[in-house]
């Protein structure tokens, strides 16, 4: 089970998907403009996908190394809680990408998809290279010696 501290994201981790005043209006239980029920909702979500993965992997896993699939989904599944909460279940636009990332993890819950755990698995996740060394005008001409 998460706590707050080790849920796999935050509220700013919503960012992409939702506004800052949607997130506010769908958390803020009590009006004061302060969204108390953010951390309850980041905890939801990582423990629906925990749900999903405990009966074939340890959880929690570490945040450094969860899969883009596990960030993803949690994510996904965050937003989707935002929307129940507001009453707006029906009309939230990423239901389809919700659904469907619930059909993958019933697949990793059934052995049909697995999961590598040992490092963040993103589209973007070609290393850095940083070179030390000044730049070389090389001339690529060749002098005719005939």
């Amino acid at each position: 089970m998460h706590t707050p501290e080790s849920a796999y994201i935050t509220t700013t981790d919503l960012a992409g998907l939702l506004p800052a005043a949607f997130v506010v209006e769908a958390l803020d239980d009590d009006g004061d403009g302060i969204p108390e029920a953010a951390a309850a909702v980041c905890v939801a979500a990582s423990n629906e996908v925990d749900a999903y993965l405990e009966s074939r992997y340890v959880v929690p896993v570490p945040r450094e190394t969860a899969p883009a699939l596990v960030m993803a989904a949690v994510v996904l599944l965050a937003v989707d809680l935002c929307y129940s909460r507001r009453g707006m279940a029906e009309g939230n636009p990423y239901k389809d990408k919700i659904k469907a990332i619930r059909a993958r993890l019933e697949a990793v819950k059934a052995g049909k998809e697995t999961l590598d755990m040992t490092t963040r698995q993103t589209a973007d996740a070609a290393p850095i290279q940083v070179l030390t060394q000044p730049a070389e005008a090389v001339s690529r001409c060749r002098t005719n010696l005939f």
